[in-house]
């Protein structure tokens, strides 16, 4: 009787022992801190949201001025351009409306696509590379100089 109950008991030690090894650890906080930083860097900072919401206005504006213009140049053929342009111009809002829709959920896959792929890129190089230099933290940055001027928008592009 004595045996099967050591046997039992061996056989729960080792299937304790067994579950009771260590856990490989996530990356370390500064490692994901750094990547998240190079992943939103490489987007330009751009939100999906942001990213769709641009090509949404970009679509039903576009759509709005070509259908305003090719009613007006087919509403003055036809005698009648204000007309023409009126319609039009609500013909191209709906079809610029659609096809905006769509590019806004194209760009919104396209920056959630680039920031994943620069995430995970800069996490994979936890086992191939060395940790980052700098070390990123929550804290805000530090005030400009007190004798700093902002550049004017006109110097930002050179001519």
């Amino acid at each position: 009787m004595a045996l099967p109950k050591i046997v039992f008991l061996s056989v729960g030690i080792a299937l304790i022992a067994t579950a009771a090894t260590a856990q490989p650890y996530g990356p370390p906080p500064d490692r994901d801190r750094y990547c998240r930083h190079e992943a939103a860097a490489s987007t330009g900072y751009v939100t999906p949201g942001e990213a769709a919401s641009h090509e949404q206005a970009n679509g039903t504006f576009g759509g709005l001025l070509a259908g305003g213009a090719l009613g007006a140049i087919i509403g003055g053929a036809a005698g009648n351009a204000g007309a023409g342009a009126a319609i039009g111009a609500g013909t191209g809002l709906v079809a610029g409306s659609a096809i905006g829709s769509e590019n806004a959920r194209q760009a919104a896959r396209d920056v959630r696509h680039d920031y994943d792929q620069a995430y995970y890129a800069c996490m994979d190089q936890v086992q191939n590379g060395p940790p980052p230099d700098r070390r990123y933290d929550d804290r805000p940055p530090a005030p400009p100089p007190e004798d700093y001027q902002p550049r004017s928008p006109d110097d930002r592009y050179p001519r």
